[in-house]
């Protein structure tokens, strides 16, 4: 025995072969003949159904289910049926069988509507086709994925839309069957593939084949597909058929388009008027802008001009300050010049005392008070130099004195500009000069004498008319 072979109990097969049905066929029907029918003594309904190759499959319908179902309780042999039901192993006598939940029963062609309003009752019951689950469609779509027979007239038709129209919207197909045994499969392969590979660059996804029989077109019908379309995280738009045609895929969709071409229209003709919509406001809001940057453009050319005469004002004020401060530094040079031969003259003063005392006593008094001042005098020349530190009270007077001294300037500055010769013309007044002399009365003048005026700016030549004396 190998050691990865597996030993299983009866039960545990029949339990995960059970599991597998339940996965894979839990909605499944089964067309066919009934062969055989047998009521028990509890009410259940025992079935055999066989093909035209008389295949055999056996079936129960339960009594709970039963009671009440016209269709399962005048169930006859021979007759065509379509049982719809689950697959599982009764696990007593392990024989494979169908439970039944439903009979439709066939007469002809009829047994396509039959099986369409059984599926479609039961889903709608369900909740699939309510419009609370329905997905919006994106006003400005770009891109579709289209799920479709690639040379099949539908595609063509959409095709020939989107040139028509002139629209930007790119399309991509997925190619599918939409008619045969392997339809339903590549149909829902391509739900799957939009989602998992364009899940954030797509704009929703259209299902679509042109017209056909009911046959044809039953696919579209299926159950799995209906849920697929119900689960995808796209939304989904069906375009089957004819405007007549209407399938569980158009119920299950988010949208229905009565035909190919009018999905086409959908996503073409809508985008192509709101791009002209868009373009139009951009050329609006373009205009605004441009009118807007215009007048931001003058306001920047006023500031700027504002901001260059400010310069200037500012650099004349500036040159004013810069003038006042080495007035200033002067007087303070001059102030502390003025101080230390002040000292000067007075060190020497006690100097030329000390030398005349005779004393002992009075001489070792006055040398101590000299050297004190010496000493004194000294630590404010090297606080001046910079080689002792001054302290912080020393510094404060400094700078009160300073203070002090500088209003005083530029008090007497305002004096002096006030009484300046100058100040006076330029308030308009002249100085008259005869022979460079300064004329102060009428009486020094006489008639035909030449004058020469002295104004605020430039100078005048003046000849003497007339002259009177006015108190």
């Amino acid at each position: 025995m190998q050691k990865d072979t597996r030993v299983f109990q009866v039960g545990e097969l029949i339990r995960e072969v059970n599991h597998f049905f339940k996965t894979n066929y839990e909605r499944v029907y089964v067309e066919g003949e009934i062969s055989e029918i047998r009521r028990s003594k509890e009410g259940h309904v025992y079935i055999s159904i066989k093909d035209e190759s008389r295949n055999l499959l056996r079936a129960v319908a339960f009594k709970w289910i039963g009671e009440g179902s016209q269709e399962i309780n005048g169930l006859k042999e021979g007759a065509r049926v379509i049982l719809f039901g689950s697959l599982n192993i009764y696990s007593y006598s392990s024989s494979f069988q169908l439970v039944v939940k439903k009979v439709i029963p066939l007469e002809g062609s009829g047994k396509w509507k039959l099986l369409y309003e059984e599926i479609k009752g039961r889903l709608s019951r369900e909740g699939l086709f309510d419009q609370e689950h329905k997905k919006d469609i994106p006003k400005i779509i770009k891109r579709v994925g289209v799920i479709t027979s690639p040379t099949g007239a539908a595609i063509k038709d959409m095709i020939s839309v989107v040139r028509k129209n002139r629209s930007q919207v790119e399309i991509i197909v997925y190619p599918s069957q939409v008619q045969g045994d392997r339809a339903v499969e590549t149909l829902m392969g391509g739900i799957d593939f939009f989602n998992n590979e364009y899940s954030g660059g797509l704009d929703m996804i259209v299902i679509t084949r042109g017209g056909g029989s009911l046959e044809d077109l039953w696919v579209f019908n299926n159950e799995k597909l209906a849920r697929k379309i119900f689960s995808s995280e796209l939304p989904v738009v069906s375009a089957v058929g004819h405007e007549r045609d209407f399938s569980i895929s158009d119920l299950t969709a988010d949208l229905r388009a009565a035909t190919p071409t009018a999905a086409a229209e959908l996503f073409s003709t809508d985008n192509k008027q709101l791009w002209e919509e868009i373009q139009r406001r951009l050329i609006s809001n373009y205009s605004i802008l441009t009118r807007r940057l215009a007048n931001s453009r003058m306001k920047a050319n006023s500031f700027t001009a504002a901001a260059s005469g400010l310069r200037i004002r500012s650099g004349n004020a500036s040159t004013r300050v810069g003038e006042l401060s080495t007035r200033i530094e002067g007087f303070a040079d001059r102030m502390n010049y003025l101080k230390q031969s002040e000292f000067a003259r007075v060190l020497n003063r006690f100097r030329e005392a000390l030398s005349l005392r005779k004393t002992g006593e009075n001489r070792a008094e006055l040398k101590r008070v000299m050297e004190g001042m010496a000493h004194r005098a000294q630590r404010i020349f090297d606080m001046r130099k910079g080689e002792l530190p001054a302290s912080a009270e020393l510094i404060n007077k400094s700078n009160e004195q300073f203070r002090r001294k500088l209003i005083t300037v530029e008090r007497l500055g305002e004096r002096l500009s006030a009484l300046s010769p100058l100040s006076i013309l330029e308030r308009g007044y002249s100085i008259l000069y005869l022979d460079g002399k300064p004329v102060k009365n009428s009486s020094q003048v006489k008639r035909s004498q030449i004058l020469k005026a002295i104004l605020h700016s430039g100078e005048l030549t003046l000849e003497v008319k007339d002259a009177k004396e006015r108190r």
